[in-house]
């Protein structure tokens, strides 16, 4: 289902921006295009103090991914399996400029960062047990051999409007669910090709699930994040199918299933 479908087409107009790349954040990191798969972020058993590798804080999620950052598009998706609605797939394209206007020119031109969270539900989807669904890897399509960036977001402090049990995807905490690696691949927890290479994808592996048998339950994913120059096409105009893999990986013996969702492309 998409939802609030715009865009920030002002970019035809004859206004001209020069601002300069967004300050990187102390969370981002560049994700390599070869050697070690996987960086590390913030790994199991988590420390008391979850380490600044790869996270993003701010009051916003526009204050987190940077100051110059304009919405651009926007939609919202079921996640349905077997009929039954597990969650909700949010996908967002933040560009960058000034005034709300997409840079046409200079170093932030057809820079975008793709964002993608979901929220779980208890519901039982899987037809021989009670349990709901895990995701513990958030798997997206991007573009190949270009420098890639990636971080992540857990959300408001709550005096910004964060809640656990909010329904709100700018409100919504991921409840001690830190991102614990990323790396380009698409081959998540358990997997049998676990940590192979595979430039055509990023992964953020983060434990979500509504009722989750580890005792820590979080309904919300962390807001996840992948930042690239595109090419003059630059997004997708609408999410395209098979580009989102929601991983569960079995972490409490659960099953090993593939969920494909749409998502946007840079092109």
């Amino acid at each position: 289902m998409k939802l609030g479908h715009w865009k920030s087409m002002l970019i035809a107009g004859a206004v001209t921006t020069l601002c300069c790349v967004p300050a990187a954040q102390a969370g981002w990191v560049t994700v390599s295009n070869s050697g070690t798969v996987l960086t590390a972020c913030n790994p199991k058993p988590f420390p008391m103090t979850p380490p600044s590798t790869c996270l993003l804080t701010g009051n916003t999620l526009l204050a987190a991914i940077g100051p110059s950052a304009i919405l651009f598009d926007s939609a919202s998706t079921p996640i349905v399996i077997n009929g039954i609605t597990v969650g909700t797939l949010y996908d967002r394209v933040y560009c960058y400029g000034t005034g709300g206007v997409c840079a046409t020119s200079g170093t932030n031109l057809n820079k975008y960062t793709l964002a993608t969270r979901v929220l779980l539900n208890t519901n039982a989807w899987n037809g021989h047990n009670s349990q709901s669904f895990e995701v513990n890897d958030l798997i997206r399509r991007i573009l190949n051999g270009i420098t890639t960036e990636s971080a992540y977001w857990m959300g408001p402090p709550a005096a910004a409007c964060g809640s656990i049990s909010s329904t709100d995807p700018d409100c919504g905490l991921a409840n001690q669910k830190w991102v614990e690696q990323t790396g380009k691949t698409q081959y998540g927890l358990n997997d049998m090709l676990v940590g192979q290479r595979d430039n055509d994808y990023i992964d953020h592996r983060n434990d979500a699930n509504a009722f989750d048998p580890d005792g820590v339950s979080s309904k919300w994913s962390a807001w996840v994040f992948v930042r690239q120059t595109c090419t003059s096409s630059g997004v997708s105009a609408d999410p395209v199918n098979f580009r989102i893999k929601l991983w569960e990986g079995g972490e409490e013996l659960q099953d090993h299933y593939t969920q494909w969702m749409p998502g946007f492309v840079c092109l």
